[in-house]
């Protein structure tokens, strides 16, 4: 049984239990994951876009992860330690928000999909796979991933909302490769950078986190 227990209420008795004005429109995005070798153990988390709420836990608003038994998996957002199963945050600029998932099994595979309700056009949604070095876009598309090997204390994935395709790497190293719906990408600095455009090469599949000065970089440059 899963303790997630406001997941088996509708959605508008949900939201009056989470604390949100159902005039107020708000957008939800429903994260659901599911385990594939059993299709009736599955999690869902909720993220709400609030206009002034925070990343964090809000009383008005959020809930506290409950963890499943039964061989369920959990899903949860993630911020300061703090593990949400409904997470309302402002979602009127660019936001990263962290995503733990457990499982009970290592070696499993499982889905992770998205369903958006909202009141206009729907969000851009990328998946960051810290351990794989992945992202996906999964506005559209459902992500498939085995479960384990990720041994760092913080949460496997982050979610990208609404960052029009701009990617932060930040946290990879110069010279360090990572995936973009199938496409690979180079960290580059500015002398790495600057290597490319002279010989001409693709600068779509560059990410620029680490390169603070671009003053002069693509100068003259007119084959692009």
């Amino acid at each position: 049984m899963n303790t997630f227990r406001i997941n088996k209420l509708p959605l508008l008795v949900f939201l009056i239990i989470a604390g949100f004005s159902l005039q107020a429109q708000i957008d939800i995005l429903k994260l659901i994951v599911i385990d594939l070798s059993d299709t009736n153990k599955r999690d869902e988390t909720i993220i709400a876009n609030v206009l002034g709420a925070s990343d964090g836990f809000d009383g008005s608003f959020d809930a506290w992860k409950l963890l499943n038994y039964g061989g369920n998996p959990n899903i949860y957002s993630f911020h300061a330690g703090d593990k949400l199963a409904i997470n309302a945050v402002d979602l009127g600029a660019p936001k990263v928000l962290q995503l733990g998932i457990e499982a009970p099994q290592s070696g499993s595979m499982y889905q992770l999909s998205l369903d958006q309700i909202v009141h206009g056009n729907p969000y851009e949604v990328l998946l960051e796979d810290k351990h794989l070095n992945t992202f996906m876009d999964i506005t559209n598309a459902s992500y498939y991933f085995q479960y384990g090997g990720w041994s760092n204390s913080t949460p496997r994935f982050n979610l990208h909302i609404n960052t029009n395709a701009c990617i932060k790497c930040d946290s990879l190293n110069i010279g360090d490769f990572f995936l973009v719906d199938g496409d690979s990408i180079e960290v580059v600095d500015r002398t790495r950078l600057l290597a490319i455009v002279a010989a001409q090469g693709d600068l779509t599949k560059v990410c620029v986190s680490h390169v603070t000065d671009m003053k002069n970089i693509l100068r003259g440059a007119t084959w692009f």
